[in-house]
């Protein structure tokens, strides 16, 4: 008895976005199929759409893939923010200049998820000390 082989097709939507995938025996892969490589990304994080122009796949972050990553970026401040909470301390003894760019760079970390629009493109500060 023989394997039958099967490929991967891509299922797209009206708007030429990836819709799903199947696969379906390759005996039945016609002429009428759209033969197209697969997405280069996880469709969890993102969404692609197949131009016909420029014959690629374009692809651009989800709403899911978008929330998931700032919430990675806002798990990581909150990380730094509580390494620095020593430094804030009434009886910790710092010079004043010292105990100021603690408190500047607390802020920064605090403002990035107002100063930066893509998760994908932000920069910790750097810890003054």
């Amino acid at each position: 008895m023989s394997k039958i082989q099967s490929k991967t097709v891509y299922i797209l939507d009206e708007f030429n976005a990836l819709a799903g995938e199947a696969f379906i025996p390759e005996t039945e892969v016609t002429s009428t199929h759209v033969v197209v490589p697969p997405p280069p990304f996880s469709r969890t994080h993102y969404v692609a759409v197949w131009s016909f122009e420029s014959n690629k796949w374009e692809v651009s972050l989800s709403t899911r893939g978008r929330d998931l990553l700032w919430e990675e970026v806002i798990n990581q401040r909150n990380k730094l923010l509580a390494s620095t909470d020593w430094a804030v301390l009434p009886d910790v003894d710092l010079s004043a200049e010292v105990k100021e760019n603690v408190l500047k760079y607390r802020q920064q970390l605090r403002d990035i998820t107002d100063d930066f629009s893509d998760p994908r493109t932000v920069e910790f500060p750097k810890f003054p000390l």
